[in-house]
């Protein structure tokens, strides 16, 4: 995939013309200085930036034709400077599932962006010629480029399910400074973790930027030294010595960072991923109204009582179709208690689960949950991690669609809690509370993790699910999943192995209330409990459980080992 790059070029040699003033001394016969004074320059565009490589959002049909759009957000620029968005490649094509590679698209695929009237085309094999169209890109605002794919010049026609890549290059004006960004876009059902890797694939950093930040660094205009005239000569008068200006260091206008809108009676609506250091401060509400991420290396600071709304419904995201906040792999949070709650249309708390929870990555591990990567980003101990002493997280995550469950991101349910690929330097979370979660409770996928007390209150589906994990708990373990029966697959423990088996370790002292079904049926992997206080449930059974105390004889083990087949 061609990226074009070009160099900064800024022309020296013409010299404005400028009118004589008197000279600073005020001598008689003193020489004549010519200033710029009449004439300034403008500041000049010197290099250009982008947030990432690689943006990547999704095609969907709507009215039988398949669109997207792209973000492109432009901070304030000089007057009579501007930048435009080039198409340099043909489009290319990955189906998500062997090693990331693109190669040329079909040649019925054709690729078409437009942004005010403006509309530029990518087919394969059809790099644009250098004095193609381009698209204008409005200033001090996000530019929405609006994106359409054909076959064979008919909208409704759906191209092969995978990831399609345009090359383009943002272009500051008059053979300006520029730099390339590949424009990806995904459709139809992809593979979990492919977005990540088809991302990496083309240069792009972080999770899932599907928005592109340019960054400006201006240049003062060059400093030009004074012109001395020679004056008339003069036996007894010395012209003084004129020393040019000392060169003035650049000016650097640097990418615009996150900044949180303002509040309108009480509440904040973040619809953006957070892409610098933020806190959400005490007193105000704020709602999540998209698939928002706290990006790598980036803290994200709760102070303490804040509520934090995740707006319900359906949406085309990256990951996922519905709302969530997603802390990637190498973000950290800072926290003391914290509330979760959905969210209707109008941003008031509703008892409806129907969102995607809360996701919180590691940066050691490599692993996927509901299509949300974890990343090992190779540095030991972490510098980052998940600091509170109290999550409460209350009908967060949403239930098996109308068409039943399954792997796709339009079919699959969200827990209300995920933990992907965490350990225990990253997580410094004390307590977890989940209530009336829209499927399970509390999920851990490739993660071992310590806390004081976790509590899960009448999930939609399983109490506590763990995939390839460990969880320690100290002081409290309650579990209260009511005695009904349905659905078949609700119990308080769901527990899934292959190479690494689960295990939940509850220390002595610790305070157990457990009320739900427990599986051990042999079409289901059994949970063994090994204890000197519990009382065992019933083996080769689905059998309704409940337990109430404290230990006090000893640890309480309930795991499932590794898959040794």
């Amino acid at each position: 995939m061609l990226l074009e790059r070009l160099e900064s070029r800024v022309n020296f040699s013409a010299a404005p013309i400028m009118p004589a003033i008197e000279s600073p001394g005020g001598e008689e016969g003193a020489s004549l200085w010519l200033a710029s004074a009449a004439a300034p320059a403008s500041q000049q565009i010197a290099a250009l930036t982008t947030s990432s490589a690689a943006v990547v959002t999704a095609f969907t049909a709507k009215n039988r034709v398949w669109t997207s759009s792209v973000d492109v957000v432009v901070p304030t620029l000089p007057d009579a400077t501007s930048l435009r968005l080039q198409v340099t490649g043909g489009l290319t094509f990955w189906n998500g599932r062997q090693a990331p590679r693109f190669v040329p698209a079909r040649a019925n695929v054709r690729t078409e962006l437009s942004l005010g009237g403006q509309t530029l085309h990518a087919r394969a094999g059809e790099p644009q010629p250098h004095d193609a169209a381009t698209l204008t890109l409005a200033a001090a605002a996000t530019n929405q480029v609006a994106a359409r794919i054909t076959v064979a010049g008919q909208p409704a026609r759906a191209p092969t399910a995978g990831f399609y890549a345009v090359s383009a290059t943002m272009v500051a004006q008059n053979g300006g400074p520029a730099t390339p960004v590949t424009l990806l876009f995904s459709i139809g059902a992809v593979p979990a973790g492919s977005r990540a890797a088809a991302i990496r694939s083309v240069g792009g950093v972080g999770a899932r930027p599907t928005a592109v930040t340019v960054g400006v660094t201006l240049a003062p205009p060059p400093a030009v030294a004074p012109i001395v005239v020679p004056p008339v000569a003069s036996a007894s008068v010395s012209p003084p010595a004129v020393v040019p200006p000392a060169p003035q260091a650049p000016v650097v206008q640097s990418q615009p960072s996150f900044v949180l809108p303002p509040a309108v009676n009480g509440i904040v609506e973040v619809s953006s991923d957070i892409t610098s250091n933020t806190t959400f401060s005490a007193g105000t509400v704020y709602v999540i109204t998209a698939e928002v991420h706290v990006w790598r290396y980036k803290t994200l600071t709760i102070e303490d009582g804040v509520e934090i709304r995740i707006r319900n419904g359906r949406g085309q995201f990256t990951y996922l179709t519905s709302r969530a906040l997603i802390f990637d792999s190498g973000s950290s949070l800072v926290a003391q208690s914290v509330i979760f709650q959905a969210a209707d249309d109008n941003n008031q708390p509703v008892n409806v689960a129907d969102n995607g929870g809360v996701f919180f990555c590691g940066g050691t591990r490599v692993a996927s949950k509901d299509n949300v990567p974890s990343e090992k980003l190779g540095r030991a101990p972490p510098p980052w991690s998940f600091q509170a002493t109290k999550i409460t997280a209350n009908y967060l995550g949403r239930r098996d669609p109308a068409g039943g469950d399954g792997d796709g991101p339009k079919l699959d349910d969200i827990d209300a809690l995920s933990v992907v690929g965490v350990v225990e330097p990253e997580w410094k979370i004390a307590s977890v509370e989940s209530n009336y979660s829209g499927d399970d409770g509390f999920d851990l996928t490739n993660s071992n993790i310590r806390l004081k007390e976790v509590r899960v209150v009448v999930p939609t589906e399983d109490g506590i699910n763990l995939t390839f994990s460990n969880m320690v708990i100290e002081k409290s373990l309650f579990v209260d999943m009511t005695a009904e029966e349905t659905p078949r697959d609700r119990e308080i423990f769901d527990f899934e192995v292959g190479s690494s088996g689960c295990m939940i370790t509850v220390s002595q002292t610790a305070d157990v209330d457990l009320l739900g079904f427990w599986d051990n049926t042999p079409r289901d992997r059994r949970i063994y409990l090994d204890s000197k206080d519990m009382e065992q449930p019933t083996p080769l059974e689905r059998a309704l459980y409940s337990w109430r105390n404290r230990l006090t004889l000893g640890y309480a083990f309930i795991y499932t080992p590794a898959d040794t087949k």
